[in-house]
């Protein structure tokens, strides 16, 4: 069986375990110091200054810094990239990541040093895949959260006269009293209840009532909120109450549950 070096395989080790232990650090990180040095044996002639220089233009050419943002201080993670060249034989490059609250090691790859520039690349390009696969519940949820933003908005403007611009249907929301569509249901909110919630609670109409119903004046309902976030309501038909949520009060998203149960 053939034998994989002693310190090579420490390292692929540390990869392993690195990324199950700190994929949330890796996850949300957003800038770094970034450090590099070479060591070399000082008995034989070793231009250090040209080798930093090739690292640092090496390092400038890759990825990295469309992933993060460069500081001097404060970052959320430490990159450092290390050549060791004392045997000549046996040179390698490290690419080690720190987190900075106690300088732990969170990620970390070791390889032959065979070509400066092509090494540098592939050290930013494997430890940016894991990077990838650790942002990724993060970005769905950002993505989930536009989303849910952008139907709000198209539901607001759906209240407003066509040309009408968010701002004002913002305003006219502000007031209390709206149209669920121009001319058609009557959704009105006492001042109890914020801003962002009116807003979902308008999704919650567009999404789960009847699109007749929404265009129907002689449909209105009524939320009424003591905390802000959570409402009770009230539907009347030509001011006959047709059905209410009495003393519970919901949040948007149990409002459209019975709205799906009970409707």
């Amino acid at each position: 069986m053939t034998k994989i070096p002693a310190l090579i395989a420490s390292s692929l080790l540390a990869v392993v375990s690195a990324t199950a232990a700190n994929k949330e650090l890796l996850g949300t990180a957003k800038t770094i110091v970034n450090l590099y040095d070479v060591e070399w044996n000082k008995e034989r002639q070793f231009d250090s200054e040209a080798e930093l220089k090739r690292m640092r233009t090496a390092i400038s050419d890759s990825p990295l810094y469309t992933y993060f943002r460069s500081v001097q201080k404060g970052s959320d993670i430490i990159l450092k990239f290390h050549e060791n060249r004392v045997f000549l034989e046996s040179e390698t490059i490290s690419l080690t990541v720190y987190d900075p609250d106690d300088n732990g090691v969170i990620y970390s790859e070791m390889r032959p040093l065979i070509d400066v520039d092509n090494d540098i690349d592939r050290l930013v390009s494997h430890f940016l895949s894991v990077v990838d696969s650790a942002r990724a519940p993060y970005r769905r949820a950002e993505e989930a959260i536009a989303e849910q933003k952008q139907r709000e908005k198209e539901a607001l403007l759906a209240t407003a006269p066509r040309g009408a611009t968010l701002s004002q249907a913002l305003q006219k929301l502000k007031t209390g009293r709206i149209s669920a569509r121009p001319g058609g249901m009557k959704v009105i909110f006492d001042s109890g209840v914020d801003l962002e919630t009116r807003e979902q609670l308008l999704l919650v109409l567009n999404d789960a009532v009847d699109d007749e119903s929404l265009k129907d004046p002689d449909y209105a309902i009524t939320f009424s909120s003591k905390g802000g976030s959570s409402v009770s309501y009230e539907v009347a038909y030509k001011g006959e109450v047709k059905r209410s949520s009495g003393d519970k009060f919901l949040s948007p998203k149990q409002f459209k549950g019975e709205i799906e149960r009970n409707w």
